[in-house]
Parts: C-alpha cells; structure tokens; sequence
C-alpha cells in the first residue's frame, strides 16, 4: 500500500461514500478507483484534483500521511468481520500475547 491508497481508502470510508458512488463523482469506473485504492496504479495529477473535490478535502489530504489513526479502527473492524472464526481465534491469541508480553 501507498499513502495515497491507504489515504483514499479511509477517507472514502469516512466519508460515508462506496466504490462505485465515489467513482461516479469523480467521472472514473468503479475498477480505476479500486486500483488506486489497492496500489495497483497511480492517479494522475487531474485525477488526484477529481478525487479530492469528490471526496470534498484538499489533494494534499490524499497524499500526506496526515490521517487520524480513529479511521483506522473503523477499517480494522470492518476487516475483522470478514476474518473466518478460525482466523479470529488466532487473532485473539495473539491480540493477548501482545497485551501480556509487550
């Protein structure tokens, strides 16, 4: 991942906002927007302007490692709702052994 990936990524979720309705706004497929947001490919200077008047925050918002760690949990818990329960019961294993052993 990229600060700019990561970056779309949370702050489109903060926001409120899907793939495919961010993609509409910004005037690009659902496919580009999911490359960029999986580091796949970059945005060009135009398409970094589109997506940030879209998104409704200035370009450098995008680009700098600048966002708050709150969007992070918000991600963390939506990811851990797709971890199978086994891969839940190793996460809480380890999730205790770093509270005990750190």
């Amino acid at each position: 991942m990229t600060v700019f990936s990561e970056n779309l990524r949370k702050i489109r979720i903060q926001k409120g906002k899907r793939q495919g309705g961010l993609a509409k706004d910004a005037g690009i497929t659902q496919a580009a927007l999911s490359q960029f947001e999986n580091a796949i490919r970059a945005p060009t200077p135009a398409m970094l302007q589109k997506l940030s008047e879209a998104l409704e925050v200035e370009p450098s918002e995008l680009t700098e490692a600048n966002i708050d760690i709150s969007v992070d949990r918000e991600i963390l818990l939506i990811n851990m709702n797709r971890l199978s329960p086994n891969n839940l019961n190793i996460l809480a294993k380890f999730s205790e052994f770093l509270v005990t052993n750190c």
